[in-house]
């Protein structure tokens, strides 16, 4: 107790903590990890016997009346997810604000790139959201599509340390053009894009290269395919360690 005190008071923690001495709380709610040894030579070390005891994480998330309306938990007991995607659950599952983005326009396309935070810690799990918003009238291709023409595609040039997840698009709807006997799979109005990801280890930069690559057409015209590359740098806070 005295040693969460203390974390509490240099932190400025106000909410209450269990010091939850031999495990008995997350062994009755069955959380306790199994698996420490196991995780920690994945990272290339050996567990210390003072890191035993711990559970897995996770998190639950409570109604006003306290009931548990939904929980989340990581196999790594290193993967945590940024704050702000906790909040955007909360919410509902709205999108969390952009806190850092880039904007480009072409051919009738608006392309937004961003992330929810901008900062991150290592193995912090943030999500980068692509936003394409389309003028009334125009429309971009999605896979798969006839040869010749370009399907919309999103992709984060890889570096060291970065941990990116597929892209996660919506489904197109099916399109015939007039005067063609082709069918086509395309989007309209506003798409969006999320790729979930985090980096390590820490560094004090890290930037985030996304291309997304499109073709727009209108019903009379369709224009040359595109390519928009655009730059996100989040500055790197390293781990609480004490």
């Amino acid at each position: 107790m005295e040693v969460l005190a203390d974390f509490a008071a240099r932190h400025g923690i106000t909410y209450p903590l269990l010091s939850d001495e031999g495990s008995r709380v997350i062994r009755a709610l069955g959380l306790y990890n199994e698996h420490l040894a196991e995780q920690a030579r994945f990272y290339g070390r050996e567990a210390r016997p003072d890191q035993f005891g711990v559970p897995y994480p996770g998190i639950f998330r409570l109604d006003e009346q306290g009931r548990i309306v939904g929980k989340e938990f990581e196999q790594s007991y290193r993967v945590r997810p940024a704050p702000s995607l906790l909040l955007s659950g909360i919410s509902g599952g709205a999108q969390a604000q952009l806190a850092v983005c880039e904007r480009v326009e072409s051919n009738g396309v608006t392309l937004t790139a961003g992330v929810d935070s901008a900062t991150y810690r290592p193995y912090e799990r943030h999500q980068l959201h692509v936003t394409a918003q389309l003028d009334p009238g125009v429309h971009v291709y999605g896979a798969p599509v006839p040869d010749g023409y370009t399907a919309l595609e999103i992709a984060i040039a890889p570096f060291e340390g970065l941990d990116a997840s597929p892209v996660q698009l919506p489904d197109p709807h099916p399109f015939r053009v007039v005067g063609l006997d082709e069918d086509f799979l395309v989007y309209e109005g506003v798409v969006d894009a999320v790729v979930p990801f985090n980096i390590v280890p820490h560094q004090e930069h890290a930037t985030l290269s996304v291309t997304v690559r499109y073709q727009a057409c209108t019903e009379s015209a369709c224009f040359p395919p595109q390519e928009a590359i655009m730059e996100i740098t989040l500055r790197g806070v390293d781990l609480i360690r004490d």
